[in-house]
Parts: C-alpha cells; sequence; structure tokens
C-alpha cells in the first residue's frame, strides 16, 4: 500500500462506518487496520517525547487507525521521509523546512516538492556551549575550535553552518563533530570538544548534565544576528530564561526557529483538517504531559508557517475562524 493509499483508506474506513448502515447495504469485509507514520526525532533531543506525546493523541481520537513513531536522526531526516513517502506526518525545524521546500538544503538542490505544514507548534532555542576552562566569550571564536555541530540529518547541523556564516567562520577553519546531544555533552564535559551546539525545547537533558559538569551558555545576538534574521526570517529572537537549568544564573539572549508539525502533500484533505483539529483539541491535556512545549503553543500563529500549509489544514484554520 502506497502512502497516500494509506490516508486515504482511513477517509474510506471512516466513511464507511458512518454511511454503510444508512443504505441498508452490508459493508464490505474490513481492510487490515491502516497505519500512520510519525517521524520524531533522536534519542535525548525534544522531538521523540514530542513525536510520542502527538502519536498517543492521534490514536485516540482519530481512532480509525493506528499510529506508529518512528525514531530519526531529526528534522532533515524527517523531511526526507515526508518526501520520499517513509512517513505520513513528522517535526520539523522551520529553518529546515523552508529550505527543503525551497531546495536549498546542503546537498539536496531539488525543491522537496511534497512536504506542507499542518501547524505551528512553539519556539527552540539554539543552545551554544562551551566548555568549563575554555576563553570563547562568542560565536566569532570558535575558529579554529572542536565543535559538536549535531548529528547529521539534524536541523541542528544546518542551523550550526548558518550560525557559523553568520558570525564570519567559514567551516573549513573549525574541526566539524556530528555528534547526538548526549555524546557532545559527555565530549564537551572530557575536553574532547570546545563547543556544542543543541537546538531543542527547553529544557533539555543533554544541556543539563554540560553545565552541571561545568560548561557555559553563550549568547548569540548582536549585529550577526541581525544580518543572519534579515536573510532568514524565519529565525527570531529567544531567550533561555534565568533558572531554565540548574546553575544558570541568568537569562541568556539567543536565536530560535519555530517547530512545525508536517505532513506529506498526498494526504486526503480531510484527513489533514482531522489532524490539526486533534492537535488543537488536546492542547490542555498535552500542556499536561509535556508543559513547556505545549503550554507555548500559540493557536493565533499556528498557521503562520515558512512553507505552504496542506489544503486540509487551511481548511481547518478557516472553517475555526468562521465558528468563532
Amino acid at each position: 500500500m502506497t502512502p497516500s493509499s494509506t490516508i486515504r483508506s482511513l477517509v474510506t474506513a471512516a466513511t464507511l462506518a458512518t454511511t454503510g448502515g444508512a443504505c441498508g447495504v452490508a459493508p464490505p469485509a474490513a481492510e487490515p487496520r491502516p497505519t500512520l507514520r510519525l517521524a520524531t526525532g533522536m534519542v535525548g533531543a525534544s522531538f521523540q517525547p514530542l513525536g510520542r506525546a502527538l502519536a498517543s493523541t492521534f490514536l485516540k481520537r482519530l481512532a480509525m487507525a493506528d499510529v506508529v513513531t518512528m525514531e530519526t536522526s531529526g528534522s532533515v531526516s524527517n523531511l526526507h521521509a515526508i518526501q520520499n513517502g517513509e512517513a505520513d506526518v513528522a517535526l520539523a525545524y522551520a529553518d529546515t523546512a523552508y529550505m527543503a521546500y525551497t531546495g536549498q538544503l546542503p546537498d539536496n538542490p531539488k525543491p522537496f516538492s511534497q512536504v506542507r505544514a499542518i501547524a505551528v507548534l512553539h519556539v527552540s532555542p539554539v543552545h551554544l556551549l562551551v566548555g568549563a576552562q575554555s576563553a570563547i566569550r562568542s560565536p566569532a571564536d570558535l575558529r579554529g575550535k572542536r565543535i559538536g555541530m549535531g548529528p547529521a540529518g539534524s536541523g541542528t547541523a544546518v542551523t550550526s553552518a548558518l550560525l557559523l556564516e553568520a558570525f564570519a567562520v567559514p567551516l573549513k577553519t573549525i574541526q566539524p563533530f556530528s555528534l547526538s546531544f548526549s555524546e557532545a555533552a559527555a565530549q564537551l564535559a572530557d575536553g574532547h570538544l570546545d563547543a556544542a551546539v543543541v537546538v531543542s525545547s527547553d529544557p533539555v537533558d543533554s544541556v543539563q548534565r554540560a553545565l552541571s559538569a561545568g560548561a557555559r551558555l553563550l549568547e548569540i545576538d548582536g549585529p550577526a544576528v541581525a544580518g543572519l534574521r534579515s536573510k532568514y526570517p524565519f529565525l527570531k529572537p529567544a531567550l533561555i530564561p534565568e533558572g531554565t537549568y540548574r546553575v544558570q544564573p541568568t537569562s541568556v539572549h539567543t536565536v530560535g526557529m519555530d517547530t512545525l508539525l508536517i505532513a506529506r502533500a498526498g494526504m486526503p484533505d480531510r484527513f489533514a483538517a482531522a489532524l490539526a483539529d486533534a492537535f488543537f483539541s488536546s492542547l490542555p491535556e498535552l500542556g499536561g504531559t509535556l508543559p513547556t512545549p505545549f503550554r507555548f503553543v500559540d493557536p493565533e500563529r499556528a498557521s503562520a508557517t515558512p512553507i505552504p500549509l496542506h489544503p486540509g489544514a487551511a481548511r481547518y484554520y478557516r472553517e475555526r475562524e468562521l465558528f468563532r
């Protein structure tokens, strides 16, 4: 069964369930229960718990289908999974989603034509960590340094490269390492790395471990950030508030990007609208499960995505406005 037929069968099953008895005609034999595939992220980052919470919600609210989560290395991998028909729904950062849709991803010059948005969820800040004894005070000081730039296939890897570019630190002048957040935190603590970049909604376990071992969070601001945001408007000012992490005595100014819920363009409109409705109807419950990310979802800007909305999601937002 193809991805489109997988989702189409969900809608067909729901239609038969509601119309078969009324016509006095016995419904056809039940087809195997379809499965919605939701691509999440890696252990130690925010996408995995977010994805599991969403999967639980969709399973309860969209009772005609099973829902399975797929562990991935993050945003870029999820976009590939949507584009290639290996996933039906996924999480992605706004910067990588925009670059994929417009054909600007490194090593992927073709636009990802199958990627559509369901909703903006929340802002995920960029955490720039440096070692306990480091003299690094700004991203501009990262020349010649050993930097954990996130795993291959993650949004963090893409964002790290944008950040270095903004602060005039060419990739050829650093020693980049593709590491999970947990691995980067450990190597920062034992001195094998000078810095690490983590893009994730707060709080992040690996960031807490790094800070507890003596690492520091650097601020990311100034004229370089203004220039970066003018080129990539999906980036926005962000704040890691004082006390978000133990041994974090002051707030840290940084940049961040929206986390998006995305879907495959071939998903039937009716089902995309149902996904959006299931998500927003469940926000109070989700906020109790994962308070930090879901309590910061703003329904008023949920449709402000940097890539086109799925037509079904767009219909949901229009109808929500009409029935207010």
